[in-house]
């Protein structure tokens, strides 16, 4: 609910395409737990802890290739020691209260996930690895606008997307399965902006 003033621009001297390489560069760093980014003319240092090693891997390989040509990149990617575990319980209150401040976004009328949520992904994988016995069902639903069926389809598609990044990731896929509503499970009013972003939502149930 801050207001957010962005002030950065580039200096004279930046060599070409900086602000792309930068941007590729963040989203690597944003999936780390700590990390440290180095950028130097056209030379970037990356360093820090992944949530698990698919991640770490997956870092490591992609962040030379979404460079911007002439830019070279070191990526110096180790794995977080994993969290104690936990009950079930206290795992799906993790995932309400994560789902609740962030929301996986996708691209409009698309079950192709944003490449801004990755992060947000690898925390729920990190979160699924500390409750091991659990098996996770992922729950697509959106808002009343448009072709009912069309809206049932595009939620069922949205949460496989998910679970499809979770098995991915590690995650056996015994323990996860998904499903999708549509609008049939409102959780705010339809008749508002707010609330139609509210109603667009992946949840999260532990069993």
């Amino acid at each position: 609910g801050e207001r957010i003033v962005d002030e950065l621009k580039l200096s004279p001297g930046a060599p070409a395409n900086f602000a792309q390489a930068a941007s590729a560069a963040l989203s690597h760093l944003a999936r780390l737990s700590t990390g440290m980014l180095t950028m130097s003319d056209r030379q970037i240092a990356l360093s820090g802890d992944a949530l698990y090693e698919a991640a770490a891997a997956q870092i490591r390989n992609t962040l030379p290739a979404n460079l911007p040509q002439g830019y070279q990149a070191k990526a110096e990617i180790s794995v977080r020691p994993q969290a104690a575990q936990v009950d079930i319980t206290i795992c799906q209150q993790i995932y309400t209260d994560t789902l609740t401040k962030n929301r996986i976004r996708f691209e409009s009328g698309s079950a192709n996930i944003n490449a801004d949520s990755t992060a947000l992904l690898d925390r729920l994988v990190e979160i699924a690895q500390r409750c091991p016995s659990a098996k996770i069902d992922i729950e697509g639903h959106t808002d009343s606008d448009g072709d009912a069926d069309a809206n049932l389809k595009l939620s069922q598609a949205r949460a496989r997307a998910v679970a499809d990044f979770l098995t991915k990731a590690g995650l056996p896929n015994d323990r996860i399965s998904s499903n999708g509503f549509g609008p049939t499970r409102p959780i705010a009013s339809n008749e508002t902006p707010e609330g139609k972003a509210i109603n667009r939502r992946i949840e999260f149930h532990l069993k």
